[in-house]
């Protein structure tokens, strides 16, 4: 793979002694670099430690707590209740989150470890598969820019996104030893062991996995086409860990039980969604190098000379990944589900290592123009980690008072169930006695068109919930004044919705700067007509 980088042109006249001196130090050094793929690796991981304390700071949120709560299941049967009552994830993530507890105790870091762990394995299993055909310092600066990207949030959610992103990463480095590895041997039974331990892997993490798995069984159809010969061990390597899914059927099979918010519902406009919020984001840094980077491949010294390696399927991947997103869509459509970015992580990771790939070809793998681009993101991470440690501390409220100060004379109702649970998590017993969450799916599906927040009424019976779940009528008939914290205008909040439609009286207190996604405090004193409750 590898030779020295030298110059493309002849030398001119007009270049000084001075630049020749400082073009064959590049060159030295450049070189190095790319024989210590070592020390690019740790360069990545400084840059990976630098970015983790802001995004540990978060507390745990709702969908975070399932997974914290179920990793916590005393028995297995007492898991399989958990999971097929409350979420629909396949059971790796708990598996991993319980190993982490019982290594590392019970927390909220224990709980993100496995997340942490894979997402940086993937990105150097993404980094070894991209240095094969751009270079070392390319391939880290397309893992630079994946860092950059929203995608980066799932290295720290104790959710499956960061294992299935490490298994689909095995996957494609397993196939490229693989199909690289003429003939049977050691080296191409690794490789086809790899295909069908990411798969499996992946079948494992997600209930939508086989989107992962799809681009893989495109362009090995596209490899049999084009080769007249079918592979049968890859075949049989990327389709029989599917049958996994068998353990994930039932699960899926609800996806459409709740009714969703027209905002989350998929739909076709969400695929042309799901690319702009994957590409605008990095934008900003799109700009700052590539003029650049370009400029410096036009000078054309520098310019690897050796050749990466050629793959046949390679753009048939490229497209499989880019359908995903459409393909998720159009099935969630017909399952009535919703569709989120987050359930094409694998597709996001293929576009931004594809942007860099692409333009590591347009400068003709120049290494300092690879240098350059990597410098630039690895400041951009960097910046963007002191920026959110800056923001991270939330500024007093307004009123000088917390939450728990405010009227506590009065029950205290909060009007989003993913708030109510990370409160119920966070909060003092204390001031969780006076905390309610209010249950009325008719005015649900009024107020907002969904019931989606409906589900949270059995929480008690499954989580150790500490607060208070009631339903609407049963509390209007015992409290005709309480708070209420929430949005009116969030379109799968209902509650203060139908308080105002209802003649309730309805006052702001005041704005509180708190870790959860609500902000605003009401005061509510109900109509008379109102006491009847959910109707």
């Amino acid at each position: 793979m590898e030779s020295s980088a030298s110059s493309d042109r002849p030398e001119t006249h007009g270049e000084s002694a001075s630049s020749l001196v400082i073009a064959e130090g590049l060159d030295r050094g450049l070189n190095w670099a790319e024989r210590h793929p070592l020390l690019i690796v740790a360069v990545l991981a400084i840059v990976y430690l630098l970015r983790l304390p802001a995004p540990l700071q978060k507390i745990l949120w709702y969908d975070e707590l399932h997974t914290y709560y179920i990793a916590q299941a005393p028995t297995i049967a007492k898991y399989v209740e958990l999971v097929s009552h409350t979420d629909l994830n396949p059971p790796l993530i708990y598996a991993l989150a319980r190993l982490s507890f019982d290594l590392f105790g019970v927390s909220s870091v224990a709980i993100r470890l496995p997340s942490i762990v894979a997402f940086f394995l993937a990105s150097l299993a993404m980094l070894v598969f991209l240095s094969k055909r751009t270079g070392w310092i390319w391939a880290a600066a397309a893992i630079a820019l994946f860092w950059y990207s929203p995608s980066f949030y799932y290295a720290t959610e104790a959710r499956p996104y960061g294992i299935l992103l490490a298994f689909f990463c095995l996957t494609l480095l397993s196939r490229d030893t693989a199909l690289s590895s003429a003939g049977p041997g050691t080296r191409r039974a690794r490789g086809l062991a790899g295909i069908a331990l990411g798969n499996t892997g992946m079948m494992l993490s997600h209930v939508l996995a086989p989107l992962s798995i799809m681009p893989f069984c495109v362009a090995e159809l596209w490899r049999s086409f084009k080769s007249r010969n079918v592979d049968l061990p890859v075949w049989a390597a990327l389709l029989l860990p599917l049958t996994w899914g068998l353990l994930t059927f039932s699960s899926a099979q609800k996806v459409g039980e709740a009714i969703y918010p027209p905002v989350f519902a998929a739909s076709l406009g969400k695929v042309a969604l799901f690319f702009m919020q994957a590409l605008f984001p990095v934008l900003p840094a799109l700009f700052l190098f590539v003029p650049a980077s370009l400029v410096i491949a036009a000078w054309g010294r520098h310019a690897s000379r050796w050749q990466p390696i050629a793959n046949t399927y390679e753009v048939p991947f490229l497209i499989a990944s880019l359908l995903a997103p459409l393909l998720a869509n159009v099935a969630l459509m017909y399952k009535r589900g919703p569709f989120f970015d987050r359930y094409c992580i694998t597709t996001a990771l293929v576009i931004y290592v594809w942007i860099v790939f692409f333009l590591a070809r347009q400068c003709r793998m120049n290494r300092v123009a690879g240098t350059l681009v990597l410098l630039v993101l690895i400041g951009l991470n960097v910046t963007r980690e002191i920026t959110a440690l800056a923001f991270a501390v939330h500024p007093a409220p307004a009123s000088g008072a917390r939450l728990d100060q405010v009227k506590t004379e009065l029950p205290f109702v909060v009007g989003d169930s993913r708030t109510f649970l990370e409160m119920d998590h966070e909060e003092s017993t204390a001031f969780l006695s006076r905390v309610y969450y209010l249950t009325d799916r008719p005015s649900a599906l009024r107020y907002s068109q969904t019931d989606l927040m409906d589900g949270i009424r059995d929480a008690k019976q499954y989580f150790p919930v500490r607060a208070n779940i009631d339903s609407y009528s049963d509390f209007a008939g015992k409290h005709q004044h309480f708070l209420v914290y929430g949005y009116i205008d969030r379109p799968e909040d209902w509650l203060l919705r139908k308080l105002i439609a209802e003649g309730a009286q309805v006052t702001k207190i005041g704005d509180f700067f708190t870790p959860y996604r609500d902000r605003t405090v009401y005061e509510v004193i109900l109509a008379r007509q109102a006491n009847g409750g959910g109707r």
